[in-house]
């Protein structure tokens, strides 16, 4: 079935299947091309006159459903960006190309065929039009003219990611790791984007490249802060590695967050059930520990009843408990007075700082008790 008529889509097929393209022309295709993320990512770092020429040289090609686009063994003559629609990719067990494995799906600004053409090899798996789409295409030569070192550095960065950040993956040959990282995609997230909502399902796990985000667990009117995460920490991997809803939210707090993206089908069908089964060991065992601070720590500024009493700061020293008590007993308005909005005052906001204590040393004897 063919899909509904797109005019400004059939305006942008109709301007890069030009043999020859303006100046002008080229800046309104670079401009859609900002929406294939995958792509301009790869592109946005070239010099302008390099930019403008790989665009020059792009061609659309389009696939009916179920339609080939490639077959394993085939020659890699041709770097493919899915422009609409998605692509499955299947692999073979055998020489006879009848039995379609399914692998993982390529949707939209997705790059493939790259690999074969770096590595001078023939195509590695079959390529199957899900759905009516199209495809930009740049001739081989054309790709190791003007994009070779730029996605051989990106292929290299993604292989030092998974092999630093996921557990097991160090025994595996370079071949295996490469076809992972092609798995891996770079993402932003800007702050106050919700990486993964506490009783929800998420699509995909990340690897938090550069940047902070926040955890908290809210339980009633109650949200507390579980942790701080950064450079190295994993997020959605509930979902991903036990298909169940994630415990906790996890907020971007930086300006800006970059991490690698892992899609929970990628990650369920590609990589190595060694490597998946070590994960699941080592991020149950976390998240225990997680969930016991989740029990134990200070309420979030801003909710809905915090109190200005010992109970609510669990972790705080006994002179900080005591200097609590006392202060409830001068003021005994504020043991039942709600202090939520006066805690966006900062005389509040920092007296309340002083008063918690959350030493590591504390919470370490706390979780030896359990």
């Amino acid at each position: 079935m063919d899909p509904v008529r797109d005019p400004y889509l059939d305006n942008m097929i109709e301007l890069i299947n030009k043999s020859s393209k303006t100046s002008e022309e080229i800046d309104k295709i670079d401009g859609f091309l900002y929406n294939l993320k995958p792509f301009q990512r790869l592109i946005e770092h070239l010099a302008i006159n390099i930019r403008q020429q790989v665009i020059g040289c792009l061609q659309v090609k389009e696939c009916k459903e179920g339609e080939r686009l490639f077959t394993k063994g085939d020659p890699s003559d041709c770097l493919y960006i899915v422009m609409r629609g998605s692509l499955q990719m299947y692999n073979h067990s055998s020489k006879e190309k009848n039995d379609m494995i399914p692998e993982n799906v390529l949707g939209k600004g997705k790059i493939l065929g790259e690999r074969g053409i770096l590595r001078n090899g023939p195509r590695s798996l079959t390529a199957v039009a899900k759905e009516h789409s199209y495809v930009l295409t740049l001739d081989e030569k054309y790709f190791k003219l003007y994009l070779s070192n730029e996605m051989y550095n990106t292929l290299e960065t993604k292989k030092k990611i998974i092999d630093k950040f996921i557990p097991g993956l160090s025994k595996y040959p370079g071949t295996q790791k490469e076809r992972l990282a092609y798995t891996l995609e770079i993402e932003d997230y800007d702050r106050g984007t919700i990486l993964a909502k506490q009783g929800a399902l998420t699509e995909k796990m990340l690897v938090i490249l550069e940047g902070e985000c926040v955890m908290t667990f809210k339980e009633g009117n109650i949200k507390r802060m579980v942790a701080r995460l950064e450079k190295g920490s994993i997020v959605g991997e509930e979902t991903a590695l036990f298909d169940r809803p994630s415990s906790f939210t996890v907020t971007v707090t930086s300006n800006t967050l970059m991490a690698g993206k892992i899609k929970n089908t990628d990650l369920q069908t590609i990589y190595p059930n060694k490597v998946v089964q070590m994960m699941r060991n080592y991020y149950s065992e976390r998240n225990l520990t997680r969930k016991k601070l989740a029990d134990f720590t200070h309420p979030c500024l801003g909710t809905t009843d915090l109190i200005l009493s010992p109970k609510n700061f669990p972790l705080a020293s006994p002179k900080a408990k005591e200097h609590m008590t006392m202060i409830m007993k001068r003021v005994p308005s504020f043991a039942k007075e709600n202090l939520s909005e006066k805690l966006m005052n900062f005389s509040y906001k920092g007296k309340l700082e002083k008063l918690r204590d959350t030493a590591n040393k504390r919470i370490s004897r706390f979780l030896a008790k359990e």
